[in-house]
């Protein structure tokens, strides 16, 4: 990526990051919450990232443990078990493996993906989706992966404080962006 390409990613962030949070808050059909005990996230590559980033932030904010677990399916999970699955590569098939390991323990299941087989796969299994950009690339990469995650969180009870934390970096962003302007 050029150092022009990478400014023109950063000049979107902030409507990407306002965007994938309305999608997560607009998500219909997640599951119940009652019996919940724990959330897992999973995810390879950006996606392992975003859910080391995520659990690190519930620590301080869930009111239940949040583990990332990478690209597995622990041994432990069961019917009392959310499991928030990311891929913001469309066709990286490499979580379904993970999903399906959850979906037999009877783990409740969202995913946060970009379109392609993994988001298809979701689907037709009834797990609802929030769409990501697969092409935010590096400079909103991580951002769109992380904000879906947390806004979903704190619509389950299951963190404090998310929303008004994703919109007060999404203004700063923006500040951010229009003193590059000035530059």
């Amino acid at each position: 990526m050029t150092p022009d390409e990478l400014l023109e990613s950063v000049r979107h962030l902030p409507n990407q990051v306002r965007d994938v949070a309305i999608a997560a808050a607009d998500t219909d059909g997640l599951p119940r919450v009652e019996g919940i005990t724990e959330v897992i996230i999973l995810g390879i590559g950006a996606g392992r990232v975003a859910g080391d980033v995520i659990a690190a932030i519930c620590e301080l904010r869930g009111s239940i443990p949040i583990i990332a677990t990478g690209g597995r399916c622990p041994s432990w999970v069961t019917a009392s078990t959310l499991a928030i699955a990311l891929s913001d590569g469309g066709d990286n098939t490499a979580p379904i493996e993970a999903v399906e390991e959850a979906r037999s323990a009877g783990a409740r299941l969202i995913a946060v993906a970009a379109p392609g087989t993994f988001a298809q796969a979701c689907v037709d299994w009834e797990i609802p989706v929030v769409p990501i950009d697969p092409d935010a690339g590096p400079a909103a990469g991580l951002g769109v992966s992380i904000v879906p995650v947390l806004v979903l969180l704190e619509r389950l009870r299951f963190a404090k404080g998310m929303s008004g934390a994703i919109s007060n970096t999404a203004s700063q962003l923006s500040d951010r962006v229009a003193q590059l302007g000035e530059t």
